[in-house]
């Protein structure tokens, strides 16, 4: 799984803001979003940005 901004990125960013982005990319070609947020996530708080074509 790789994550942006690596965690040095993420640092210089949130000290000059109050939030900041972070995105994740997983391969899972038999998993839906939604499991695989939650497996990204866990028992944390989080939200799931999904895009949709033609919908």
């Amino acid at each position: 799984m790789r994550i942006r901004p690596d965690f040095d990125e993420f640092a210089a960013l949130a000290a000059d803001h109050t939030v900041v982005p972070v995105c994740a990319e997983v391969l899972a070609d038999l998993t839906t979003p939604v499991a695989a947020f939650g497996r990204v996530v866990g028992d944390d708080e989080g939200f799931l940005l999904e895009s949709v074509d033609n919908g």
